[in-house]
């Protein structure tokens, strides 16, 4: 009886020791993991806070009155006055209606999407931006008794005027980007100059709109959701009581539960601006799109897609998972616009829930 009981004992240790060794073990492993991941983490995390120092993060331009800035030059452009050969300054009022008929002034939303790219909210920057892409050359001729603009070279080219009976018969335009060129090489957005164009024409000309007073309207068919079908809506943009930070916070975005693994797609054509590790966001992509505005994508299990890649709306660029401040499976899913502010992905979308 007592060698049973000797036997029972001696197993019991036996098992225990084994289960503190795989315990040990699985600490090891555990430790060893965090000591090869951690450093990648830190660097990349590092890396996004120099760049944020670096670059700025997103801007508040909701302040700043554009077309001011952008009319600013009329008062102080000089030219010379054909009837006495003596310099002026001030664009004569009958120049500039014809300026604005001809689009040659310029446009405020080409100030907002190089001051948002650029991550600059000062003013006087951005007043020397707009000085720098004001008209230049403007040649002036006495034609049957009136002072009219003959010649003006732009931004985005040379325009020449002919006339007939006083009034403009004739516009020539030849193409000439110098100017635009000269200033986003200055400023190294020059491979962003089809996006910056792109966002000049997502807003409707001589509106008075641009895209940090939120008034942009963008059809529903311009984004796609990220996923390829129906999945519930686990949280809603808006302000919530966060789960993790227990405070009530806006929540930027929308929550779509998805299984851990889902395939998410780009929800429009775009340039990857991001794709990296967060403690918060964790495995995140963000794309800026070729309408100015961004999406992004958070808590990943993989991403598919680097910095620099260009997509296509549908294209695959990550699995949903888990990652970072997460409750659960999910994917958190932001639009938002040039100067960064978020707006509700549900109101930008095709009406599929």
């Amino acid at each position: 009886m007592k060698q049973k009981r000797l036997i029972k004992i001696t197993v019991i240790f036996f098992l225990l020791q084994v289960f503190g060794a795989a315990l040990m073990m699985f600490v090891i492993i555990s430790m060893a993991m965090q000591v090869v991941t951690l450093p990648q983490r830190a660097v990349s995390e590092a890396a996004e806070q120099v760049k944020e120092w670096i670059y700025g993060g997103d801007v508040d331009l909701s302040n700043i009155d554009f077309q001011i800035i952008a009319d600013k030059w009329l008062g102080v452009a000089e030219w010379i006055n054909p009837e006495n050969d003596q310099k002026e300054v001030g664009i004569p009022a009958h120049v500039i209606t014809m300026m604005q008929q001809e689009d040659l002034l310029i446009p405020p939303e080409l100030l907002i999407a190089i001051a948002s790219l650029k991550g600059k909210d000062d003013v006087k920057w951005i007043e020397n931006i707009a000085y720098k892409l004001a008209p230049r050359d403007l040649v002036f001729e006495k034609i049957e008794g009136d002072e009219v603009l003959t010649g003006i070279k732009t931004y985005l080219g040379i325009y020449e005027f002919s006339y007939s009976t006083g009034k403009v018969k004739k516009v020539s335009f030849k193409e000439n980007t110098e100017i635009l060129d000269d200033v986003l090489g200055s400023l190294r957005l020059k491979k962003d100059k089809d996006l910056i164009l792109s966002i000049v024409k997502s807003i409707e000309p001589g509106s008075g709109i641009s895209p940090d007073q939120g008034s942009i309207e963008i059809s529903g068919s311009y984004f796609a959701w990220p996923i390829d079908r129906k999945y519930r809506i686990s949280s809603t943009f808006g302000e919530r009581y966060h789960p993790i930070d227990k405070k009530w916070k806006l929540h930027a975005g929308t929550d779509i539960a998805v299984p851990e693994g889902t395939k998410i797609y780009a929800a429009a054509d775009g340039i990857v601006e991001k794709s990296t590790f967060s403690k918060a966001a964790g495995n995140y992509i963000n794309i800026k799109h070729d309408n100015g505005f961004s999406t992004r994508y958070l808590h990943l299990i993989r991403r598919n897609v680097k910095v620099g890649d260009r997509v296509k709306k549908g294209d695959l660029i990550g699995l949903s998972g888990n990652t970072g401040n997460s409750t659960g499976p999910h994917l958190h899913f932001e639009i938002r616009m040039p100067n960064g502010d978020p707006v509700d992905p549900e109101k930008f979308l095709p009406d599929i829930y």
